[in-house]
């Protein structure tokens, strides 16, 4: 998730020669990718610490 975090943060910063659409294309890859991520956890949330699911959500959130 904090790998996806970045990804957005360098997406944010590079330059895409007017094409905004191709940047938002990515944008939304991303937070589906981080939504798989959360639903996976929210499955196995039994067997890791609260602590774990707890940071997901929040980097989540920050996407």
């Amino acid at each position: 998730m904090t790998s996806i975090l970045h990804l957005k943060l360098a997406l944010l910063t590079k330059p895409f020669g007017g094409d905004e659409t191709l940047a938002g294309l990515e944008y939304e890859k991303l937070r589906a990718i981080a939504k798989n991520i959360v639903v996976y956890a929210g499955m196995i949330q039994y067997r890791m610490p609260r602590e774990t699911y707890s940071l997901l959500v929040s980097l989540e959130a920050d996407l």
